[in-house]
């Protein structure tokens, strides 16, 4: 009986653990469906919002187009009524207006035809060859322009084009007498294939559409794919106009088309100035068919891994076990996404070295060749190889600001300085650039300052020169520069303070100042073939002066010179008025100075070696930082010129050995000579002992001046 009482314990104890275990696999299965089903329509609401992201950006961009075509287009049509009420249309006026229109026609790729019409509808001139006389008082445009006054732009519906046999939307103004009567229209023909055709270049699948409608009266203007038959056709009944412009000007939506049935995820956008609005839609099955192929697979992949666990029976610990690995992938995925990042800086700066290496040479070397006997046209090619070798330098340098700025890695180093200095320090290092163009550059610092304030000297400095770069770029010959420093007030301990940079020179629209800070942004791009540059300097300065938390704007106009300001509350200093040492220094020691230069490569070795030789300095030279040691051993040196990455014994070990020194030599005053130029390179350079940094390319002046700085110093 104890027998079969054991028996049966053991047997309902299996059962129990058969029902626990079989339990816990189906509570695992209905997870795993749970966590497929959850991800997987997130996934999916995720690929919509991307996908209603995208619309919405596309949706802008169209709407710009749009924007900027009738805007052109309207500018023109305004002028044209103005010419017409000055002028009138007598035959001679008549005659140079018909002129006027086939020239400003061929200007505008949107226009088709500009035409001008009377009082009856009567064709005045237009910008055909031949004007042959037609009447137009059947055209809607014109019985609007007739009954209603004002001067503001009609937008008519798509018709066929009488001259052009072309479908084209009517875009017209009304002409008034000086008491205010009805005196005629003048209007021009937009291409419908123009906009069809830049719509053609965007990328929306087969089943997505781009469409560009009237608000005023609910009519298609333009669409993409292109039907002619629905052009001019009503949308009143559409979704559009129906369901979604009702709710707002711009908008991302689902909507099911009526004509073919047809799902998508759509955007819209209202024009601000005109009567228009702009809807894009990609076909939401073509979106979601990644989507679809992904979730297939993720639910074989549920599916089989479910089988797994039921087969196997894994308990807990295989649990466990997979949220361990879990976590371990994560890991390695933070670890390598870490490692991309360092890479990334490591390339650039990598990079950096790699092409400043060979501009040394060729900055150094064409500067070298300028100041030798040269004809007028060799003296013009050895000029153009400098200039383009400090744009590439200017490329290079604004790309690896960006880069830190944009990665969150600029900080900003705030010290003492002195205002007045660092404006005696912009001008003096622009002062040669100005004068070459026969720029009358000034300053003016008003006196109320205190002598010292507390800042990021070194980054103030690079948004002054950038600024004062653009103003001489951009100023003829013989203008005017003037840097002004103000004080606007006091904020507790905090003084605001207001830098302005003027110029003489072109100028710029509105509409130019508008998107004159954003990155690769320059006012037209005849101005960027003209004066060069890539667009990054004035984004890079408005980076900085926002992490300075200050603001920065420009007061211009064309044709009357621009005024580049920027504000800053910027804290007194507590400690008295400091000499600062700054490269505009300009004055050679009397005495010459023994130099040890030491550089692995030897054209950059010779060609610094010419430059201090011809500044009367002896030189001794060294290829690596070994030889440095020794050389610094065996001979005193009023200044080490000191290159970083070398083979063998770099800089940073050559100076901490020279600094290691028993004797007096270890005190000898080293600068850094290198390509290395972030700002961890400019900080590791000091921490390890030496004084002063030289970017490379050399620079001849800079050079020299700081050699005098560091003579004076010893």
């Amino acid at each position: 009986m104890s027998r079969l009482a054991d028996l049966q314990g053991r047997l309902a104890g299996r059962l129990s653990l058969q029902a626990a275990t079989g339990s816990f696999i189906v509570l695992v299965c209905m997870i795993l469906l749970g966590l497929y089903v959850y991800g997987t329509w997130n996934n999916r609401a995720d690929v919509i919002g991307r996908a209603g992201k995208n619309t919405a950006n596309l949706t802008q961009s169209i709407a710009q187009h749009a924007e900027d075509a009738v805007r052109e287009v309207d500018g023109m049509l305004f002028a044209l009524v103005e010419r017409v009420q000055v002028d009138g249309t007598s035959p001679r006026s008549v005659k140079r207006l018909h002129t006027f229109l086939q020239a400003r026609v061929k200007t505008l790729p949107q226009l088709r035809t500009i035409t001008v019409l009377d009082e009856r509808g009567n064709l005045v001139t237009n910008s055909a060859a031949v004007v042959e006389p037609t009447n137009y008082g059947d055209r809607s445009y014109f019985q609007y322009h007739r009954t209603h006054a004002g001067s503001h732009l009609h937008i008519d519906p798509p018709v066929l084009g009488r001259a052009t046999r072309e479908m084209v939307i009517p875009v017209s103004r009304r002409i008034d007498r000086p008491d205010g009567s009805f005196a005629g229209v003048v209007v021009a023909s937009l291409s419908i294939r123009y906009f069809a055709n830049f719509y053609g270049r965007f990328n929306i699948g087969s089943t997505g559409s781009i469409v560009l409608a009237s608000t005023d009266s609910a009519v298609l203007l333009v669409r993409r794919p292109y039907n002619e038959a629905l052009i001019g056709s009503t949308m009143l009944n559409g979704p559009l106009f129906r369901d979604f412009l009702p709710r707002g000007i711009a908008g991302t939506n689902l909507m099911r088309n009526a004509t073919d049935g047809v799902e998508r995820i759509g955007s819209h956008l209202q024009l601000p100035s005109y009567p228009l609005v702009v809807a894009v839609a990609l076909g939401k099955d073509e979106v979601l068919a990644d989507w679809r192929q992904e979730a297939l697979f993720d639910g074989v992949i549920s599916v089989v891994l479910a089988a797994i666990i039921g087969a196997l029976g894994f308990w807990l610990t295989r649990q466990i076990g997979l949220r361990a690995e879990t976590e371990r992938k994560l890991t390695a995925a933070r670890a390598a996404a870490e490692a991309a990042d360092r890479a990334k800086s490591e390339f650039l700066a990598t990079m950096s070295h790699e092409i400043r290496t060979p501009m040394n040479g060729i900055i150094g070397y064409s500067e070298l060749l300028l100041r030798t006997k040269l004809d007028p046209d060799q003296h013009d090619y050895a000029d153009t190889i400098a200039g383009a070798a400090r744009s590439l330098l200017t490329l290079l340098n604004d790309i690896l600001d960006y880069s830190r700025i944009e990665a969150g890695g600029m900080v900003l180093e705030n010290g003492d300085f002195s205002p007045a200095a660092l404006i005696e320090d912009a001008l003096s290092v622009m002062r040669h650039t100005a004068n070459e163009k026969e720029l009358a550059l000034e300053a003016r610092v008003a006196p109320s300052l205190p002598t010292m304030l507390v800042g990021d000297r070194y980054r103030l400095r690079q948004i002054l020169l950038n600024l004062l770069n653009n103003a001489i770029k951009f100023t003829e010959r013989g203008g005017r520069i003037q840097l002004r420093l103000s004080c606007d007030g006091e904020d507790r301990d905090d003084l605001k303070l207001r830098f302005e940079v003027e110029d003489s020179g072109i100028g710029m629209s509105e509409d130019v100042q508008a998107r004159l800070f954003n990155r690769f942004t320059q006012a037209e791009s005849s101005t960027a073939r003209k004066y060069g540059g890539t667009g990054l300097g004035l984004s890079i300065c408005k980076r900085l002066v926002e992490l300075m938390n200050g603001t920065i704007g420009v007061a211009s106009a064309p044709g009357r010179g621009s005024t580049f300001w920027f504000t800053l509350a910027l804290p007194r200093a507590k400690t008295a008025l400091v000499l600062q040492a700054t490269p505009a220094e300009t004055a050679a020691p009397a005495a010459k100075l023994r130099i040890l230069l030491v550089d692995d490569a030897e054209m950059n070795r010779r060609l610094a070696a010419i430059m201090l030789k011809a500044a009367g300095h002896t030189v001794d030279t060294a290829d690596d930082g070994g030889a440095a040691v020794d050389a610094v051993r065996r001979q005193p040196y009023d200044l080490v010129l000191m290159d970083v990455q070398m083979p063998g014994v770099d800089g940073y070990e050559a100076t901490a050995r020279i600094r290691a020194l028993p004797d007096a030599r270890r005190d000898v005053p080293i600068v850094a000579m290198t390509a290395n130029v972030l700002e961890e390179d400019v900080r590791k350079c000091l921490t390890v002992g030496m004084n002063d940094h030289i970017a490379k390319p050399i620079e001849r002046t800079r050079l020299l001046t700081t050699i005098a700085r560091w003579a004076k110093a010893a």
